[in-house]
């Protein structure tokens, strides 16, 4: 599993400079908000966040951080372009938190910067069971555990000059709940 999941990240490294003629990249830094609609998930994470720090204010929204690859396979004569995108990110670093997630999307990148996508999402998270609780045994057992949903995307790019700037607002749909979220970028 290990040498599939690197041998895709290579593909997309490799592909992620790959633009058809006359292309719009966005390809490039990630930088955005994740919000969980789930409030016993939300519960779940602050918990887990004061446990590791007494002194943390938690709160419902989690960094992110990342970065976007894609590659382009279709480019039509009116700018319509197939985009395949490979989206890892950081999740949490404000609470001090290292959480994986990872989309590839499928989809389609309009003339005027529009685009919309969906596909899947592979992240972890954190799973706590308590055991005897309410005694002077009670303790609780942390395991992470891997989570995949489907992703849906609508975005649209922006131009300033020669920069881009793609900002995109996605939802995740798992059997945790959804998650919402908001990522900004910057390209040329």
């Amino acid at each position: 599993m290990k040498k599939i999941a690197m041998l895709l990240a290579g593909m997309f490294l490799a592909a992620s400079s790959a633009r058809a003629e006359g292309g719009l990249s966005s390809g490039g830094p990630r930088v955005g908000l994740i919000y969980q609609t789930n409030k016993s998930v939300r519960s779940q994470l602050s918990e887990y966040v004061k446990s590791r720090n007494k002194e943390a204010k938690p709160h419902p929204m989690l960094s992110a951080f990342g970065w976007q690859f894609e590659y382009e396979y279709l480019n039509t004569e009116g700018g319509t372009t197939g985009l395949m995108e490979f989206v890892p990110l950081v999740l949490g670093l404000d609470m001090g938190l290292a959480i994986p997630s990872i989309n590839t999307v499928i989809g389609v990148r309009f003339a005027d910067g529009l685009e919309i996508g969906c596909g899947p999402n592979f992240s972890t998270g954190v799973k706590e069971t308590v055991h005897d609780a309410g005694t002077p045994d009670e303790h609780i057992d942390r395991k992470t555990v891997a989570g995949v949903g489907m992703v849906g995307v609508i975005g649209k790019t922006l131009k300033a000059g020669q920069m881009n700037f793609p900002v995109n607002l996605a939802a995740v749909w798992s059997d945790t709940g959804t998650t919402v979220s908001i990522l900004l970028g910057w390209t040329r």
